[in-house]
């Protein structure tokens, strides 16, 4: 069940990650720390920034959506 959750994540937030993974590896590859925590840490601030993305876009769309109805109304 948790692996079938991670999965679904991925495929969920699949565009977002790969918006914002690049920056974060190389941020965290800069890192002088154990391979093994740059793997987690990476991985752990991609899928938050990834879910950060999308809510704040999300968000942006129902603003537009509410000013072009108040617009045509």
């Amino acid at each position: 069940d948790f692996l079938r959750k991670i999965v679904i994540f991925f495929g969920t937030y699949s565009l977002e990650l790969y918006l914002v993974h690049e920056a974060i590896f190389k941020a965290v590859a800069a890192l002088d720390i154990a391979a093994g925590l740059k793997f987690l840490l990476a991985y752990g601030v991609s899928a938050i920034l990834a879910l950060v993305l999308h809510f704040v876009v999300v968000l942006v769309l129902r603003a537009l959506r509410a000013l072009a109805s108040l617009r045509c109304a």
